[in-house]
């Protein structure tokens, strides 16, 4: 699994939606969490095979930063669900 295989211990992945997944990365800075989304978004893309390699795919990837973004769970999905659809 792309996601998993990416981060520690104590970083947490789950499914947000049918195609939407969230990560939780307990010790790592925005910038270290931007750096991460970005390679999880390239392996993700590079390993679209066969027909699906003909379809328009792509992935989007918002980092949020508590408390920087938010207080809590759903202050921060906010912040990246708005953020991502600018």
């Amino acid at each position: 699994n792309v996601i998993k295989d990416s981060f520690g211990e104590l970083d947490r992945a789950g499914r947000i939606n049918y195609d939407e997944f969230g990560i939780i990365l307990a010790e790592r800075n925005k910038k270290q969490a931007q750096e991460l989304a970005e390679n999880i978004k390239n392996k993700i893309v590079s390993g679209i095979t066969g027909v699906n390699r003909l379809k328009k795919q792509d992935v989007s990837v918002c980092v949020v930063e508590n408390p920087v973004d938010g207080e809590d769970s759903k202050s921060l999905l906010e912040k990246a669900e708005k953020n991502v659809s600018l």
